[in-house]
């Protein structure tokens, strides 16, 4: 486990390998040497936690905390100020990324993995129910490390995987639930739904929520505090990041029941800038509503009083790709764990839990719980690197009509999937790609990064500007996805999935001959992943939860087993990240 970091010097020296990793990673992935890596996102979402977590550790936690929700607002990243990571932690995109615990040297965190705790009293180093890595981890995407466990030196989660007890150094954490051949399993409408009653439209009962929501808030994150906190304390609950990105829709929402469509529509898109949050405005969310993560969540649903969202989930109408439908109604007191999502017209019941990397088409009953997949460890040698790396693909020119031209077929294509009202995110995240895809083929690597850094600034979304991708791109959520790919025509990217690279803890990785080929009209599902020189034939479908590193024939359609059924135990919590 790291030493405390209680000096500036020593944070200096953890931020000096942090540094040396990330100016490989960069060149690697841009091809010229960064000189302002005050702009970059993984240099600035790092640095901004080593000197949270000195003000931490030096008793200044006011200065700790209002630089961790800095941190979320610049970068999307929730790093709590207590993390103890060794030097060389590298993050390649931290948008809708969350750590709670201590790490070794050289940690490599991939797009939308996590740590956190589980309510369990043990401590192992880091505090009660917080797990403790080793160095050179290596996290996939997708991946958390949930409560009191000690994870060993050179230890990979791959892609999806979840690790809640200890294992030894050099293992290898997998999925153990694989993709299964069909199409989506849709089995809502069974359960008698009444929706919420929506008395939205007068601001007394906005106000009214949203208290409930400071209320919830306080009774989570102070909960020695007392039952009648002050004004002072409700004031600064109310500035967090958490209920912030809340107040923010409850305002959208009481414009969009009064009439005001088109305000509504714009205060939502500042809550999807400022926070990487999305909630529709036409959503009716009761009272309580407790979103620990905000960065990444996409809710476009309707649900009752006290509903917990843990990092990076999804409560959504239909699937991507799918035609548009209703969305899901959720009871009372629901809590949907981290990297989970709710899909379609379903209901959830009162009382009910939805566990990690669930991707729920069912309906759920009061009182259940929906497990997640089970997770297998297998221990040993992780296989060696290959010393040799396959030739570059060149990166091809386009012209500045092609771009164009290129661009409004995306566009038109977001227009008939979102009934002609495309999301300000979506429009920005294809724009700001076509154009650092023109510069790149250019040979103007500069300006193409710096295309690259506004569209991840604006949108939270991280598209290689090398990805040769064809007309028809369609990201309608693109706070946290990641796009390193070549592909055809007509492709669908999820929300919150990742293409890419399979190790991208080494800079070779991040050559374009270590990503997947995608074909034409391919379409990459909620919470789903494609890693690693695979190729992904004609028209294949990739389910939501899906994790891929081996080819796909044209034509395939992939799903996640459906989740287990039973009765939830009393007073189960949720579970982070």
């Amino acid at each position: 486990m790291p030493t405390p970091c209680l000096t500036w010097g020593e944070t200096r020296r953890r931020l000096g390998e942090d540094e040396a990793r990330i100016r490989d990673m960069l060149r690697a992935r841009f091809g010229v040497e960064p000189v302002l890596l005050l702009f970059d996102p993984s240099w600035r979402c790092v640095a901004l936690h080593r000197a949270a977590h000195c003000l931490w550790r030096r008793g200044a936690r006011k200065s700790a905390r209002l630089l961790v929700q800095l941190n979320s607002v610049l970068t999307g990243a929730d790093i709590h100020p207590n993390c103890d990571f060794g030097g060389g932690l590298l993050i390649p995109h931290p948008a809708a990324l969350t750590a709670s615990g201590n790490a070794g040297r050289n940690l490599t965190m991939m797009p939308l993995s996590g740590i956190g705790m589980l309510p369990r009293p043990e401590d192992v180093g880091a505090g009660p129910g917080l797990p403790v890595l080793g160095d050179d981890v290596w996290l996939g995407a997708g991946c958390g490390v949930l409560g009191p466990v000690r994870v060993g030196d050179g230890t990979r989660l791959q892609p999806g995987a979840s690790l809640t007890r200890d294992v030894p150094r050099d293992s290898l954490v997998e999925m153990a639930a694989r993709p299964v051949p069909g199409g989506p399993r849709v089995s809502g409408g069974g359960l008698p739904v009444t929706r919420p009653a929506c008395g939205h439209g007068r601001w007394a009962v906005v106000r009214g929520d949203l208290a409930a929501d400071i209320d919830r808030y306080l009774a989570v994150r102070e909960p020695g505090a007392g039952a009648a906190p002050g004004a002072l304390r409700r004031l600064g609950a109310a500035l967090s990041t958490e209920v912030l990105g809340v107040a923010i829709y409850r305002v959208s929402h009481g414009l969009h029941v009064a009439g005001w469509r088109r305000l509504a529509a714009i205060v939502a898109a500042a809550n999807a800038f400022l926070h990487r949050l999305t909630i529709s405005p036409e959503s009716c969310l009761g009272g309580g509503l407790f979103l620990p993560h905000p960065a990444g969540t996409v809710i476009d649903a309707a649900a009752g009083r006290d509903l917990t969202l843990y990092a990076r989930t999804l409560c959504a109408a239909g699937a991507t790709g799918g035609p548009a439908g209703p969305g899901p109604v959720i009871g009372e007191r629901v809590v949907i764990a981290g990297m989970a999502a709710v899909l379609g017209a379903v209901s959830v019941g009162d009382d009910s839990r939805v566990g990690f990397n669930v991707q729920l088409r069912q309906d759920v009953p009061p009182g259940h719980s929906a497990g997640s997949p089970v997770m297998r460890t297998r221990v040993g040698s992780l296989p060696a690197a290959p010393e040799e790396v396959p030739a570059e693909r060149p990166v091809s020119p386009v012209g500045y009509a092609d771009t164009l031209a290129l661009l409004r077929a995306d566009l038109a294509r977001l227009r008939a999937g979102a009934g002609g009202r495309v999301p300000l995110s979506a429009r920005l995240c294809v724009t700001g790609f076509r154009h650092a895809r023109f510069f790149a083929g250019r040979g103007r690597r500069r300006l193409a990064r710096w295309c690259w850094w506004w569209t991840t600034r604006l949108t939270g979304a991280d598209i290689d500007p090398r990805s040769d991708i064809g007309p028809g791109l369609v990201v309608a959520h693109p706070a946290g996805i990641s796009v390193h790919a070549t592909a055809g025509r007509d492709l669908t990217v999820g929300a919150l999935a990742v293409i890419g690279p399979q190790d991208a803890s080494r800079p070779l990785a991040w050559g374009t001959a270590s990503r997947p080929v995608l074909g034409e009209g391919v379409v990459v599902g909620e919470h789903a992943a494609v890693h690693g020189a695979v190729r992904v034939g004609d028209r294949a479908r990739i389910g939501a939860g899906c994790k891929v590193t081996a080819d796909v024939a044209a034509g395939a359609a992939l799903e996640m087993p459906a989740p287990r059924l039973r009765r939830a135990s009393a007073g189960q919590a949720g579970e982070e990240p």
